[in-house]
């Protein structure tokens, strides 16, 4: 199978599936379906792409919810 475009395999990198398939079919003017048969092709040769990393925004959203825990706690105690 060939390779993929550098942009779609530094999209999967940054674990951005479906970024990765977007990127495909725009570059090589592709359906949908065989644009995802390819990715998933390249991830199942590629297998440590399937661990996506935490994204910023989501850490974000989990400092946030510690930050109300602790809120909550500091409340609750006094």
């Amino acid at each position: 199978m060939p390779s993929l475009p550098p942009q779609a395999i530094q999209a999967l990198e940054q674990g951005q599936k479906i970024e990765a398939i977007k990127i495909l079919r725009h570059l090589e003017n592709c359906d949908l379906k065989t644009a995802k048969d390819r990715i998933d092709a390249y991830m199942a040769e590629h297998p440590e792409l399937e661990r996506q990393p935490i994204r910023n925004q989501e850490l974000g959203w989990l400092a946030i919810g510690f930050l109300v825990v602790a809120v909550v706690m500091v409340i609750l105690l006094h």
